[in-house]
C-alpha cells in the first residue's frame, strides 16, 4: 500500500516539470552515494526519485538495485517528513518490520533524507543502509541533511542549465531582434538579429542608453516597458 504526502499531486506535476519521471542511474550522483556512506559508516547507500509508482535509483552503492515499486519502499514515509527519518531497527518498526525487500537483505538500520525544494515537494530521497541496528549522532545527521540539500540542488540547477542551453539557441538564431537591458534601461547585450539589422555590433553597444539610441521619451517607454510585464 502506498503512503502520499498530501501534496502528492503537485509533487508529480513538479517531478515532470523539471523532467525527473522515469529515470535511470546517473554517474554525476555516485560521490554523493559514497559521501552518505562514509558519513553515515554504512555500507549501503542510494538515492532514488520518487515516481507514481515506482522509486527510480540514480545511485546506490552496497546494493544493486535499479528501482523498487514504491508501495515496498520505506522511503515513502521518508516523503512525508521535512527533516531525517531514523529507523534504528528495522525489525521491531511498523513501516519495515515486514517489508519483504528490507529483510531479503538483510536491512536492519535505515535513516532517509527528503530532497526538498524551495517550495516544499519532496523529489525522492538520499537514504543510508545497514545491517546492525544503530543511529545517527548529531553531527552525522546534520551532514547528510546539507548532502541532502546539495543533492537537490544539482536536480534544480540541471534544469535550469537545459533552460539557459534552449534560450541561448534562440537568441542567437531567432529572425527577432533581441535587446537586454538593465535597470537604468542601458543596453547589456544585443542578438545577431538586432546587429543585422541596425549593422551595429553589441560590443558597441554595450552601456548605451535605450533611450538615446531612439530618441525616446524617457517616462513613457518606462511606463510601456511595465506594462508590458504586467
Amino acid at each position: 500500500m502506498r503512503v502520499l504526502p498530501e501534496n502528492e499531486l503537485a509533487r508529480i506535476e513538479k517531478l515532470h516539470a523539471l523532467e525527473l519521471i522515469n529515470l535511470g542511474k546517473d554517474s554525476e550522483f555516485d560521490i554523493f552515494v559514497e559521501a552518505a556512506g562514509l558519513i553515515a559508516q554504512c555500507p549501503m547507500a542510494l538515492i532514488g526519485i520518487m515516481d507514481t509508482e515506482i522509486q527510480n535509483i540514480q545511485s546506490c552503492i552496497g546494493i544493486d538495485i535499479a528501482h523498487v515499486d514504491r508501495k515496498d519502499t520505506v522511503c515513502q514515509y521518508t516523503l512525508l517528513k521535512n527533516t531525517i527519518n531514523i529507523i534504528p531497527d528495522t525489525r521491531l518498526d511498523d513501516r519495515a518490520k515486514n517489508n519483504e525487500l528490507i529483510r531479503a537483505a538483510n536491512i536492519n538500520f535505515y535513516a532517509g533524507i527528503p530532497l526538498i525544494t524551495d517550495d516544499g515537494f519532496a523529489l525522492g530521497t538520499v537514504c543510508v543502509l545497514g545491517h546492525e541496528p544503530k543511529t545517527l549522532n548529531e553531527a552525522q545527521q546534520n551532514s547528510l541533511i546539507k548532502l541532502s540539500k546539495a543533492i537537490t540542488q544539482l536536480y534544480l540547477n540541471q534544469k535550469r542549465n537545459l533552460f539557459a542551453d534552449y534560450y541561448a539557441e534562440i537568441y542567437k538564431l531567432t529572425n527577432n531582434m533581441i535587446l537586454a537591458l538593465d535597470e537604468n534601461l542601458n543596453i547589456k547585450n544585443a542578438n545577431p538579429s538586432f546587429e543585422h539589422a541596425f549593422q551595429i555590433t553589441k560590443k558597441s553597444l554595450a552601456g548605451t542608453s535605450f533611450i538615446d539610441i531612439f530618441n525616446l521619451d524617457l517616462e513613457e517607454t518606462r511606463k510601456a516597458l511595465l506594462d508590458s510585464l504586467q
